[in-house]
């Protein structure tokens, strides 16, 4: 332009020469400074409307000054560079902003006509043509906060020229952080105004109208989506839910990448439509294997899972990456999977699978055809991505018409089976009136049969009753007649114990006075018991210090607690209570309930009495121990007569059970209650309320009656070791002190006797002392007859002491269970002590004899096939501990002890009895046994053979050899 106004001047002043030369000069200037761009007519017809000026020489500079869009600016200083680069081909000196010339003209046929430009970028832009302002987008500042990046790629800017001059187009453009690294330039293009305003909005309406299908496929999941809420057990339409929004987001992020203004939400486009792709495909596996609701194996499951997790990752730590990775191979076998499912479930003719195939078929068709373009058919690039929008359509479409053919079927079962389970219905409430009116006859029948079984009942209680009073007389009677021949055994008993002078004879006669007075109580009890039932017994009230009165009694308990070390505690709310109460019965009701509790608690426990006052004018009397405590289970029950908490042959307490329902009658005649809380193995509380009937205190001496035996009789027998050793020894386990005692006294001077108090406690000593007969009672604590019988008969060390039960339970059960306890003997309470003394004899003298058998001319080396298994067990152990050990002269009785298990004393005493054999002898008559035999068969010289059967010494080894078998070892090498 510069040069047309010089040459204008020129010629009005009339300087021809000037002007000539001015015109070579400029020209040739403008010519070396500048790279001029012709648009011409052919050019836009054949790219399509549009002629691209990206892959032109354009002039760029970093300085930010204004007049490098004006065209009087050199280009001369400039670099010439391509608009379109990214972050590592961007222009020398790129710090994010700076401006780009181009200069353009136009050939003849485009003169006068209306221009566009198409710009399309990241960053922001003003555009200039010939130095005057066209337009922009977005906003251009100096820092990346003051600059607003905005795309415009459908914008058409027009313009005209109206000569085929040079033209400047200047642009400013601004891109500090570019959202893609391959695009921080930009694009245009130059054409025909109108044209391109056709095709760009054509291209923006087309984008635009892939809403339609986004929207149709988005609410086909969210009709799935409710159907899934409504029937929660057809997780299908979930799944159909989530294939429907991804590939909806897929299109939809298409869309969004291609018409947003804003390059931030072109890029989250770009992210949106690989993670939806990535996921959308595994999901649309898991549809096509659960057509026909086929199970997936779960390896598959989690190598699909592991998949898509992995190329997700990879894409969000390698967001930029371009390369091959693999993804469209890896997921076409995964798709070609499912596709082969579907195929076998066609095959097996599910009811409407083949739709679900259909719609795969045209989606396959469509990935092909359009998706991939493999016949490269489309030009236009939004026409192509709405065509796969909608073919996209056609797998959800197909699967939402298979779901909805199979719920129809599903239903139509349903109410197949509705109209059956009515049918059913009727017919069953035919049945039932039936079964009703039958029930009905059936009542009435049965009213009638109850009412005279009733009466039959009835009839029967009665007689029941009859003979219960009966009973009841014939109890009493025969009770009464108990008591005169205990007064015979009582007087004589008395007598002696005032006139004997034989100490056998004096524990005797103490022994039958205790038991004698012991079962005239029981007696009392059983009659005080009938006369509480029946209403006969009568109360006989006075004045009573009921403090000194319980206190007297619960410390008169002082020596028994003392024997088991248990703690008594007293305490009360006063120091004086005078009231009107019936002593004696008073006095009975706290021994049966201290009795109660020291023989229930254990050692070091505690008993505590309290007296205190309660509500109502009452006063309460409060027992507390730590003892065993009671079962929940048999709390009802402890007020039942002859009801016992624990009724096992091991119980650790004797008693009658009718101590607790005296109590509680005799309590209920004094107008008190009795109530009883207990926890088991922490301890029982009972207590006892009355009312409170004062009366004046009385002069005299308070009448406290004897509390009675409270406690045990003193143990007056025991371990025996002092006593002749050439007596046979014998084990008396038995809790009853008494008994244990009177057995004692027995056997005393026969047989040498040790005893345990319990069945624990006489295996302990059967295995420590061995003894020759063992005499146990039946029912003991921790351990009865039976189990003790059990485990002396099943231990080595006891296995051949005979084991003789005593008990009172003399029924044949009991008998044959001692016996299959493998018991040798079965004595039952009574026993006559002639009859004790010969059993124990007779089994003695059994066990003799085989112990004689046995060791007679050594058979037990070679024959033990009579003896018991056990027996024959021990004695093969024993000969093969010392047949092994039988070079070593060092071996000893000690040593063989110690390889059978049991000490010198236990192992002694176990030989004796079964073989008649001490140790030593056992060793000595094996080693011999052993050497001649190896002498018989020549196995050595003399002197070897003594060596090898443990004899250092062939002297001594000659020696013993003639003394055990009569001849010397040389002489059974001779024969």
């Amino acid at each position: 332009m510069n040069l047309l106004v010089t040459m204008h001047q020129a010629l009005k002043k009339n300087h021809i020469c000037l002007v000539m030369m001015l015109c070579f000069v400029s020209i040739a200037t403008v010519y070396s400074q500048q790279t001029i761009t012709l648009i011409n007519k052919d050019s836009i017809d054949s790219k399509l409307g549009e002629f691209s000026l990206s892959n032109k020489q354009w002039f760029f500079t970093t300085d930010t000054d204004g007049k490098w869009g004006k065209e009087k600016s050199a280009d001369s200083i400039l670099i010439k560079v391509e608009p379109k680069f990214g972050k590592e081909d961007t222009p020398s000196g790129w710090k994010g902003i700076g401006w780009f010339r181009l200069w353009i003209s136009v050939d003849s046929a485009l003169i006068g006509k209306t221009l566009g430009l198409r710009i399309n970028h990241d960053g922001a832009s003003a555009i200039y043509l010939d130095g005057l302002f066209k337009t922009g987008f977005g906003q251009i500042g100096t820092t990346q906060a003051a600059t607003k990046n905005e795309r415009m790629p459908f914008e058409i800017i027009p313009f005209q020229v109206n000569d085929t001059l040079p033209h400047l187009v200047a642009i400013k453009y601004a891109n500090y952080k570019p959202v893609y690294n391959d695009f921080v330039g930009f694009q245009i293009w130059a054409g025909e105004y109108i044209k391109m305003h056709t095709i760009s909005k054509n291209k923006k309406m087309l984008f635009e109208y892939m809403l339609i299908p986004i929207a149709v496929q988005f609410a086909l999941g969210l009709l799935h989506l409710f159907f899934f809420l409504f029937y929660p057990k057809q997780k299908l339409n979930l799944w159909y839910f989530f294939y429907s929004v991804l590939f909806a987001a897929t299109s939809w992020s298409v869309c969004m990448y291609n018409i947003s203004p804003s390059p931030e939400i072109q890029k989250l486009s770009d992210s949106l439509f690989f993670v939806s792709s990535i996921i959308g495909k595994a999901i649309a596996w898991v549809l096509l294997y659960k057509v026909g609701n086929l199970n997936i194996p779960r390896w598959k499951s989690i190598a699909v899972a592991f998949i898509t997790i992995i190329y997700l990752v990879k894409y969000f730590l390698f967001p930029l990456h371009d390369g091959f990775d693999g993804s469209d191979i890896i997921f076409l076998i995964i798709m070609l999977d499912s596709l082969w499912r579907l195929f076998k479930t066609i095959r097996s003719q599910i009811p409407y699978a083949w739709i679900v195939g259909v719609g795969m078929i045209i989606i396959l068709f469509f990935y092909f055809l359009v998706g991939a373009d493999a016949f490269k058919l489309w030009q236009n690039y939004p026409l192509r991505c709405l065509t796969m929008a909608i073919g996209l359509l056609s797998f959800p479409f197909c699967y939402s018409i298979y779901l909805a053919l199979d719920f129809a079927r599903t239903n139509q079962n349903l109410s197949s089976r509705l109209v059956e389970v009515e049918q059913l219905s009727v017919k069953a409430i035919a049945q039932e009136k039936e079964k009703l009116d039958l029930i009905t006859h059936q009542a009435e029948e049965l009213e009638i049969t109850v009412a005279e079984r009733t009466l039959e009942v009835q009839q029967q209680a009665d007689k029941l009753r009859e003979m219960d009073v009966v009973k009841s007389r014939f109890f009493i009677n025969l009770t009464h007649e108990f008591r005169t021949p205990l007064t015979l055994i009582l007087g004589p008993a008395r007598q002696i114990l005032q006139d004997a002078k034989d100490a056998t004879l004096t524990s005797f006669a103490r022994t039958i006075f205790r038991n004698a007075e012991r079962l005239l109580g029981l007696i009392n009890q059983l009659l005080d018991l009938s006369k509480l039932e029946s209403g006969e017994m009568q109360t006989q009230n006075k004045s009573v210090e009921l403090v000194a009165l319980i206190k007297h009694n619960f410390l008169s308990f002082e020596s028994l607690a003392k024997e088991k070390n248990i703690q008594l505690a007293f305490e009360s709310a006063w120091d004086k209570l005078w009231l009107t109460i019936d002593q004696e019965k008073l006095e009975r009701i706290i021994i049966n309930l201290v009795s109660n509790a020291i023989k229930f608690t254990k050692q070091e426990g505690i008993i505590a009495i309290n007296v205190s006052k309660v509500e109502n004018n009452l006063f309460e009397i409060s027992i507390t121990d730590t003892g065993i405590g009671i079962p929940e289970s048999k709390m009802p029950y402890i007020f039942d007569r002859f009801y016992q908490v624990d009724s096992a042959d091991s119980r650790a307490h004797e008693g009658t059970g009718i101590g607790l329902a005296i109590t509680k009658e005799l309590v209920r005649l004094l107008n008190g209650t009795i109530s009883i809380s207990s926890i088991e193995n922490e301890g029982t509380e009972v207590k006892i309320q009355f009312q409170i009937n004062e009366a004046e205190q009385i002069d005299h001496a308070i009448d406290i009656a004897r509390s009675g035996k409270v406690s045990e009789a003193d143990e007056s027998i025991q371990a025996a070791y002092n006593q002749d050793e050439g007596l046979l020894l014998i084990l008396v386990i038995e809790d009853n002190v008494e008994i244990r005692n009177y057995i004692a006294q027995i056997l005393q001077g026969k047989y040498r006797i040790i005893s345990a108090s319990n069945g624990m406690e006489g295996v302990k000593e059967s295995q420590k002392y061995i003894p020759d007969l063992i005499l146990t009672d039946l029912m003991m604590p921790q351990m009865d007859g039976y189990q003790v019988c059990n485990v002396v008969k099943a231990d080595s060390r006891t296995s051949h002491i005979p084991v003789v039960i005593l008990s009172a339970k003399a029924d044949i059960d009991s008998r044959i269970a001692g016996f299959e306890q493998n018991a040798d003997a079965y004595l039952s309470k009574p026993f006559d002590p002639r009859e004790l003394l010969s059993v124990i004899q007779s089994l003695i003298n059994t066990r003799k004899q085989l112990r004689e058998t046995h060791g007679k001319n050594n058979i037990w080396i070679s024959n033990t096939t009579e003896l018991p298994s056990m027996e024959k067990t021990f004695l093969e152990k024993v000969k093969n501990t010392v047949t092994l050990y039988l070079d070593d002269e060092q071996f000893s009785v000690e040593k063989l002890g110690v390889e059978i298990g049991l000490s010198r004393t236990q192992l002694h005493r176990k030989l004796i009895a079964l073989i008649n054999k001490s140790p030593g002898d056992l060793i000595r008559i094996i080693r011999m046994e052993h050497a001649f035999n190896l002498l018989k068969s020549k196995a050595g010289t003399v002197a070897e053979i003594g060596y090898m059967v443990g004899y250092g010494n062939p002297q001594n080894f000659s020696t013993t050899f003639l003394k055990h078998f009569g001849f010397t070892p040389s002489e059974v090498q001779k024969r």
